[in-house]
């Protein structure tokens, strides 16, 4: 009987220390994106955030990415990014700004008018979406 819950228990405590090495690891990959950023090795820190997002989603993180993607003059891969912030955290407002914002640069006015309209619907007092929303028009 003590064998198998010595089995059960050593099986516990692999799950454990998996969980912790995947902590382990995306902070280490998060953290050196930054550092590869702050120093303009955008192509690095690319790799390293795209790896940090594969083992765990994080807001933080996405947002570090589409700036990254931006840097590049990536702005489709930062939209990309940006996307899948929205629908990871679907009541925040400012990744749908940001996603107006390069949806401006890449002037893809009829998606950016409906992000606005999403960021508008959660704020109608923000001046930002308002503002992205009218300068689509000047355009």
């Amino acid at each position: 009987m003590n064998f198998i819950k010595s089995l059960f228990g050593i099986k516990e405590s692999k799950e454990n220390n998996k969980e912790t090495d995947n902590n382990k690891n995306f902070d280490i990959l998060k953290y050196d994106g930054i550092r590869a950023l702050n120093i303009q090795k955008i192509a690095y820190a690319i790799r390293c955030l795209e790896g940090a997002l594969e083992i765990k989603n994080d807001v933080e993180t996405m947002e570090l990415l589409a700036n990254a993607y931006i840097a590049d003059n990536n702005n489709k891969g930062a939209i990309a990014v940006l996307e899948r912030e929205c629908a990871f955290s679907p009541n925040e407002i400012k990744p749908l700004l940001s996603l107006a914002s390069v949806l401006f640069l890449e002037e893809d006015y009829i998606k950016m008018n409906e992000v606005c309209n999403k960021a508008i619907e959660l704020d109608d007092n923000d001046a930002s979406a308002l503002y992205l929303n009218a300068k689509r028009l000047w355009d």
